[in-house]
This record gives C-alpha cells, structure tokens and sequence, in this order.
C-alpha cells in the first residue's frame, strides 16, 4: 500500500518537472517485481516462527500482531499441522484469554450410504 502512495507522488512529481514518466515506471514496476516475492518470504517465515512459539494463540490473534490476514496464519498453520511441525491443538486461546475449541472436522455427507432415518422412510 506504501509502495502504491509513493510511486504516485513521485509520479505527480515527474509530471510537474517535465521528466520522462515512462523510464520511470518500467524501474518501478521491475523493483516490485524483484522485491514482491521477497517480501512474502520473509512474511511467511515470521508467520511459521510464530506458530512454532505460540502455537495455542488463535490465527486472529497471531495475524493482528503481525499485521497479516487471519486467513493466510490458517492457512500455514495447516502445512505445520500436517506436516508434525507443531501439535494439532484441540483448543485456542483467544485475544481475551479465554479457551475455545478449534473448527471440528465434519464428516462428508455421502449420497450413496443412507443414515438411519433415511432407510425407515421419514
């Protein structure tokens, strides 16, 4: 987002002293493109390192600390999880400090094997 404000600003600023914009841009966008993929590196990294310290945190909770969506902290703690990097939880500890479950597994719904009430009709 930092990165969006100030291109613009320097953008307004080449327009204003007559420069070539052009040049420019090509610079810009080849830095992003050079620095994007190291930056969500780094990003990941601090995200693993904190589930593998804090592992009974919520993802809500770990995301707000380092300014990342709660969907992107699940998302790595499912790789850990799966991968034995740290401990399936069966609770979380919330930003209030209170314990909660976590998202039960449902079983899939199957269409070919009825459940009871089904087979009696009703």
């Amino acid at each position: 987002m930092q990165y969006k404000r100030f291109r613009e600003q320097l953008l307004l600023i080449f327009k204003k002293l007559g420069l070539d914009i052009r040049r420019f841009v090509q610079s810009a966008d080849l830095t992003q493109a050079l620095f994007v993929p190291v930056i969500a590196a780094k990003r990941s990294k601090l995200i693993r390192e904190q589930l593998a310290e804090t592992p009974e945190k919520s993802d809500r909770q770990i995301a707000a600390g380092l300014g990342v969506s709660h969907v992107t902290v699940g998302t790595q703690r499912k790789e850990l999880e799966s991968t034995g990097q740290i401990d399936q939880l069966a609770t979380n500890i919330g930003a209030d400090g209170k314990e909660r479950p976590r998202q039960v597994q449902r079983k899939p719904v199957s269409v070919f094997n009825p459940t009871p009430r089904e087979e009696k009709g009703q």
